[in-house]
């Protein structure tokens, strides 16, 4: 039979965790847990914004391609290179759409998600991105420079500075008479 200083050894070798062990583990694995999730926010975020940089460049180009698709349909039509873009010379402001053509008295510049398209098209599910197109055509030798600008997050119009901080960007491109 065991003495009673044998008991009470083999009691302290059996006693479970300490009050303090316990709080200090739930403090560990707490920080553990508040390091990863806030990892996983910062990366989710900056995975969105990357996306909403791309589509934003992508339908900035469009807008620019629209304008020189546009110049070149006339050229084809034996037409005024510049005559459906906007006055010449003149600057004209509005919307570059697939839909709508070229529509400078246009201020609405929402773009909506309509069948895998962006398009200023009214239905579809609204977006947060927005475009506009500028066109400035000097007199002769006529030549045209078009901004395209494409923005998002609750701005109504154009940011004052157009960068990714502001959340907008922009294309520009210089187009000349197509004398080929």
């Amino acid at each position: 039979m065991p003495s009673a200083v044998q008991e009470i050894k083999i009691r302290k070798n059996k006693s479970g965790f300490s009050m303090l062990e316990v709080l200090l583990s739930i403090f560990v694995l707490s920080v553990g847990i508040l390091a990863a999730l806030t990892l996983i926010t910062t990366s989710l975020r900056t995975s969105i914004n990357a996306r909403n940089q791309i589509i934003a460049s992508q339908l900035a180009q469009e807008g620019a391609e629209l304008v020189i698709n546009a110049r070149d349909s006339n050229k084809v039509k034996s037409l005024d290179q510049f005559d459906s873009i906007c006055s010449s010379p003149g600057n004209c402001t509005g919307i570059a759409d697939y839909s709508s053509g070229l529509n400078f008295s246009s201020s609405v510049y929402g773009l909506n998600y309509i069948g895998g398209f962006y398009t200023h098209t009214a239905g579809g599910t609204a977006t947060a991105f927005k475009r506009k197109v500028s066109v400035s055509i000097s007199a002769p030798p006529r030549t045209a420079v078009v901004t395209s600008f494409v923005w998002w997050g609750g701005e109504t119009s154009t940011p004052a500075t157009c960068n990714t901080a502001n959340k907008c960007v922009s294309v520009q491109t210089a187009l000349t008479e197509n004398n080929n």
